[in-house]
């Protein structure tokens, strides 16, 4: 299994230098989880729909990382406006729809749609690898870097071993049911994954010993920032200062 997908494609935000991209990328996130009104939203939205028609994700990409998360908000949603209290807008039978509940769902909706496209974005147009020494260079503590880029390398490997013990497992007759069998077989094969991680995690310790690591990684990447990534940078933050111009009047 490798670690990177080659999701990469040559965008306008591809060509972005990594430190400035994940500089102005923070500041839009956070922007995008504190702001409360409705109109500054609706720009960030609107920006964000730019964003990811410059990355050009593939579809694929797209409902893979806003599946889960629409769904939650399609359960999340309905409950809001349900329970929330507050001035109601109609009625109908027991069901109750209130005015507090539809605003509140809302502003969540936008709000996560805004995060994660920026998320999206970002990671889509950047190298993970790339992002980790961009992070270095704007002076990330060094430990911190080492354990993403790890935690990062480690899932894929402890996914593969997963998918083994599982073929393992249905080669053998085992298949996925509510039965009391099942609840004695699957303690077992996470006993087993995480006994083959802590055994696979001092082999490597003791291979990257015998080659000289010393706990710091080189750094290969040189970032070279040019007129128009700074430019984009400026752009970006200048819709981000138009955002909270807009919250506060």
């Amino acid at each position: 299994m490798t670690l990177e997908i080659p999701l990469y494609k040559e965008t306008l935000l591809s060509r972005w230098d990594a430190r400035l991209k994940i500089v102005s990328f923070s500041v839009l996130i956070f922007l995008s989880a504190a702001v409360r009104n409705i109109y500054p939203l609706i720009v960030l939205l609107l920006l964000n729909a730019i964003l990811i028609s410059l990355s050009r994700p593939s579809w694929k990409q797209i409902r893979k990382t806003f599946k889960a998360p629409l769904i939650f908000l399609a359960i999340m949603a309905p409950l809001l406006i349900l329970s929330s209290g507050g001035n109601s807008l109609f009625r109908w039978g027991f069901i109750t729809v209130y005015q507090k509940g539809l605003l509140l769902s809302g502003l969540i909706t936008i709000k996560a749609l805004c995060i994660l496209t920026s998320f999206m974005c970002l990671f889509s147009t950047t190298p993970f690898k790339s992002s980790i020494h961009a992070l270095h260079h704007l002076k990330l503590p060094h430990i911190l870097c080492m354990i993403v880029l790890f935690t990062y390398r480690y899932i894929f490997l402890y996914l593969e071993e997963l998918d083994k013990l599982l073929t393992a497992v249905r080669l053998r007759g085992f298949k996925l049911k509510n039965t009391w069998q099942n609840i004695k077989t699957i303690p077992g094969i996470i006993v087993t994954l995480l006994i083959r991680s802590y055994e696979q995690s001092e082999r490597v310790y003791a291979a990257m010993k015998l080659r000289g690591f010393q706990g710091s990684h080189p750094v290969y990447d040189e970032f070279h920032a040019k007129w128009q990534d700074y430019l984009k940078s400026i752009s970006l933050l200048s819709v981000c200062v138009l955002v909270l111009f807009l919250e506060f009047v």
